[in-house]
């Protein structure tokens, strides 16, 4: 997790992030009392204040600037969870965009990994993330 067998990129940071996000998920959902419907919703590539963090405001002109033209907008983005809400979806559906590497596009199921379907790979990265903020498991 902390890339120490691996070395650290972005697209596999971000998978992993991703992943991770999916194994929470399905966690939670086995938790849930009954009859919750738990669903996950990816947004994709948004230009939103999320890119102006760097603390340079230059940089962050600059990171905007190149991402609006190739990311969707907000409300765009938000096709994702208004889709999610009403719709009677499988439990622990993934809903994000049908577009290349679902940066972009219009909101669909997008369906889950192998690894990101077993359960108990879920239970250990949720123990793992419990440890590392200091949570008794």
């Amino acid at each position: 997790m902390h890339s120490r067998r691996t070395r650290w990129t972005l697209p596999r940071a971000y998978s992993r992030a991703k992943l991770t996000a999916m194994l929470w998920g399905l966690d939670l959902g086995s938790r849930m009392p009954s009859g919750t419907d738990l669903q996950l919703a990816h947004p994709g590539w948004v230009v939103t204040n999320l890119q102006n963090a760097s603390g340079s405001a230059l940089l962050d002109r600059a990171v905007t600037a190149a991402s609006r033209p190739l990311a969707m907008t907000a409300t765009q983005g938000a096709a994702a969870v208004l889709l999610a809400l009403p719709q009677p979806l499988p439990p622990g559906s993934y809903v994000g965009p049908d577009g290349w590497q679902h940066l972009r596009g219009r909101p669909t199921l997008i369906p889950r990994s192998p690894a990101a379907l077993d359960r108990d790979l879920a239970a250990g990265t949720v123990a793992w993330m419990r440890r590392e903020v200091g949570l008794d498991t």
